[in-house]
């Protein structure tokens, strides 16, 4: 179904914004390493997903070919996601201003349009689709399932459209209410549909088998496992005092260099700084990015994950920066430090 030059042409894809960031942080002086480094990177960890997605749809069998248009909207997703976040990152990075939450919100409209329009034509498969179990009890429960979840995910989709014409808290709502109905309504006109075949007593009987994950789908799913469980739960904040610059380095996130002479004052809060998060890394660990709340308006970040104590930066130019330490001891002994350094 992919052919070994379409196959290629998704791995360079992919890997293409680590080549551009790469060549960007050497070759461009206006790019910040901070918030440059995952979009530049994740890329590599996305392509051996490709490799595993690629597998399982080799194992679709006489469903391939059936399937042939919404597995290439699935396959090209990643290309596509990893480029758009390079983008936004590297404008983010140069000093460009805008909400990161809209753009997202926007492409996820998109890409619930996109899909919305090929549910429909999605045949029966292990791999593809509303995987539950009543759309494997019956071929006819698949089809009617995906004929109606079409209309829904595409409605969800402009739904998520008008939404970015609104305030980012009247979006986001807007936002997680079209992604609910979008997996909520189909499940239960799922089941609602099982429950009627059963009721008028027909016989279910299946060609696609449910259980029996082949390989290539343990392994990925693993990864995932593996991948998210790192992302949330490890990591650190290291603060270096240099001779002429505070250096912040956040694992899995980039590197801040702040010039003492650039800082106009420090407060330590012994509180949390609230935000929502536009841009940027977010865990059970650690919060670094782009944040926004109604004090500051919009501002950086580079703490652990609702530290009890925070530090301020109040900078020449205007903007607002937070740091912390994993605890309020190493937060309040960076505080010190720094108000020696910069007076």
């Amino acid at each position: 179904m992919f052919s070994k030059k379409k196959r290629i042409l998704c791995y360079a894809l992919t890997l293409l914004p680590a080549v551009l960031g790469f060549l960007a942080k050497r070759l461009l002086p206006g790019v910040e390493d901070s918030g440059f480094v995952w979009p530049v990177y994740m890329p590599l960890g996305m392509v051996v997903f490709e490799v595993l997605l690629f597998r399982l749809m080799d194992h679709m069998g006489e469903n391939r070919e059936k399937n042939r248009k919404i597995n290439g909207v699935v396959m090209w997703i990643f290309p596509v996601m990893c480029n758009v976040l390079f983008l936004m990152s590297f404008a983010l990075s140069t000093g460009v201003r805008f909400s990161p939450g809209k753009v997202t919100c926007w492409l996820l409209g998109v890409l619930f349009l996109v899909i919305g329009n090929y549910l429909p034509k999605c045949h029966q498969n292990s791999t593809v689709g509303i995987r539950i179990p009543w759309t494997f009890a019956s071929e006819e429960n698949w089809n009617a399932t995906h004929r109606m979840a079409g209309p829904v995910w595409m409605a969800a989709g402009i739904l998520m459209l008008i939404g970015t014409c609104f305030r980012e808290e009247g979006m986001m709502a807007l936002m997680f209410v079209a992604v609910g109905a979008a997996v909520v309504v189909p499940m239960v006109y799922s089941y609602c549909y099982y429950r009627r075949q059963k009721r008028e007593g027909q016989t279910f009987t299946t060609k696609v088998k449910k259980t029996g994950l082949n390989k290539a789908g343990i392994l990925l799913l693993t990864a995932v496992l593996v991948f998210a469980a790192v992302m949330m739960f490890t990591g650190s904040v290291r603060v270096d005092f240099r001779e002429e610059a505070l250096n912040v380095k956040v694992t899995y996130y980039g590197e801040a260099v702040l010039p003492y002479g650039s800082i106009e004052s420090a407060e330590l809060r012994q509180e949390n700084v609230d935000g929502m998060r536009q841009f940027g890394l977010g865990s059970l660990r650690l919060l670094a990015g782009s944040f926004r709340n109604s004090e500051f308006g919009d501002y950086t970040r580079y703490t652990y994950y609702d530290p009890d104590s925070a530090i301020v930066l109040t900078m020449k130019d205007g903007s607002t920066v937070v740091l912390s330490g994993k605890d309020p001891v190493e937060t309040e002994e960076i505080y010190q430090t720094l108000m020696a350094r910069i007076g």
